[in-house]
């Protein structure tokens, strides 16, 4: 699924943050409107802290129709988790949904199962991607992407700027209706 994903880039506020080893991105498809959702997004708080884990969230909007619209819901966030299941061959998107360095999908995994993808992609070694360059200075970032190394299909460049939360959010309506969702990244 490198197509979707070819490479990230991450900023923290604005400081540019780099692993030492081969980083693991876990993204979560989540919606304030989903009931197994919360359960999810803090699984995003147990691995995000961990070594070489980027995990991002993305609040879809596929669950507004319940009664509560999410408020951090973006299309951009629907379309990509689409393209996801387009390139996965899936019949439908779930959430909550996780992708890990969009090769591999799990819906509403449990934590031993993150934890044990994690593994097994650290252990895999660094995958094949271009060759990436990043500058950042006050009001400029230059994000250069070359060939490399890549042999693989041509493929999308992403970048996402986060914070790292956790920022709570009342729902009022839908499946979640009373609970104080966690978001994270």
């Amino acid at each position: 699924m490198r197509s979707v994903l070819a490479a990230l880039f991450f900023c923290f506020l604005g400081a540019p943050a780099f692993a030492q080893e081969r980083p693991v991105v876990v993204e979560l498809f989540t919606s304030q409107g989903c009931e197994p959702c919360p359960r999810a997004n803090r699984m995003i708080e147990r691995i995000e802290g961990e070594a070489n884990v980027i995990a991002l969230t993305y609040s879809v909007d596929v669950w507004d129709y319940l009664g509560w619209r999410d408020t951090f819901a973006r299309p951009e966030f629907t379309r990509r988790q689409r393209a996801y299941a387009h390139a996965f061959r899936a019949p439908r998107i779930a959430t909550p949904q996780f992708v890990f360095d969009g090769e591999i999908t799990e819906a509403g995994a449990p934590p031993e199962r993150i934890r044990e993808v994690v593994s097994s992609l650290r252990a895999k070694g660094a995958p094949d991607i271009p060759a990436i360059s990043f500058r950042h200075r006050v009001n400029d970032i230059v994000v250069r992407v070359g060939a490399g190394g890549h042999r693989g299909a041509p493929a999308d460049v992403w970048l996402a700027c986060f914070d790292p939360g956790p920022v709570y959010v009342s729902i009022h309506g839908g499946e979640n209706d009373g609970v104080r969702v966690p978001h994270y990244n």
